[in-house]
């Protein structure tokens, strides 16, 4: 915290921003505007690490990597990212030592702009409303969104999250604004897809990136800025690793032979088609492949 410093008055924003939904994107637009209107800096103050992770003591799954959010975030126009560490020493400070000591003396915030539920200092004790009765006290404007509602629902990261988790990767997109993706690099894996005639990309994906549910997916694939047709598993691939105990993301790339091993593919979700199968023969898993290309391919056509 101590390397913290901005010499230009600044208007700030902070939170997760887990995924940068359609609800994050309220702030976003409110910030740049205020930094527009006002000249000011603007800053987007977030973590490195998900507060629940440093309080729980366990892994928090996540939409984005913070290198995919930092990047989401530069594209949007905000001009400083600051992201910290949640630690003892943010845990720690009461509201007011964060807005006098972090807010005001180290980023000369003039603005502040919060989520309705938006909390900070110990023991969650600030709330939106009670920092900005603290923060007009100390000549901070303190500017407060509503929660944002789409059909009733409340739009969340952590709603995402569950929606992802259950396979609904094609509501997840409702709400994020666009389609859910991994990004990862491809792998050397075991080559079963290649012996059945159906070449895969293996991707490495962070630890806490949220998986969709278990089966097989509709999707796009982003390579060196191109687009392609993907179908992709999410599973163990039961018909033919019995002793797998790390869920697999595989992406068979439709009209596409090249080798891309060691580079980056970003996988985009459209819709799951089934859930993950055992089959009873190679035969049978290879017939299912054929009918799950098909199904993509068509599904495309009529779509795009």
């Amino acid at each position: 915290m101590n390397s913290i410093a901005i010499s230009e008055e600044t208007v700030v924003t902070i939170g997760n921003f887990d995924g940068l939904h359609r609800g994050h994107l309220k702030l976003m637009e409110r910030t740049l505007e205020i930094s527009k209107q006002k000249n000011l800096k603007s800053v987007v103050f977030t973590y490195e690490n998900h507060p629940l992770e440093y309080v729980l003591k366990k892994k928090v799954e996540k939409l984005f990597t913070n290198r995919e959010r930092d990047a989401k975030l530069k594209e949007l126009g905000i001009d400083t990212i600051l992201s910290v560490p949640f630690d003892e020493e943010i845990m720690g400070m009461s509201t007011n030592d964060f807005i006098q000591e972090i807010l005001i003396d180290k980023l000369h915030t003039k603005y502040l702009v919060l989520g309705e539920d938006a909390h900070f200092g110990k023991g969650r004790e600030g709330s939106a409303e009670c920092i900005q009765s603290v923060g007009s006290q100390l000549g901070l404007t303190v500017e407060i969104i509503p929660l944002f509602f789409e059909d009733g629902v409340r739009i969340s990261s952590s709603y995402i999250r569950q929606l992802i988790k259950k396979g609904k990767v094609d509501v997840a997109k409702e709400y994020l604004g666009r389609m859910f993706a991994i990004t990862g690099e491809v792998i050397h894996g075991k080559e079963n897809g290649r012996k059945l005639g159906f070449p895969t990309a293996n991707i490495s994906y962070d630890e806490h990136t949220v998986l969709p549910a278990l089966g097989v997916y509709n999707t796009i694939v982003e390579y060196h800025g191109k687009h392609y047709i993907g179908a992709t598993s999410v599973g163990y691939n039961p018909t033919i690793s019995l002793l797998n105990n790390r869920i697999s993301l595989e992406v068979h790339i439709l009209d596409f032979e090249k080798e891309i091993y060691g580079e980056e593919i970003t996988v985009r979700f459209i819709s799951k088609i089934r859930d993950e199968m055992k089959f009873n023969s190679l035969e049978e898993l290879k017939n299912q492949i054929s009918k799950d290309e098909i199904l993509i391919r068509k599904q495309h056509d009529e779509k795009y």
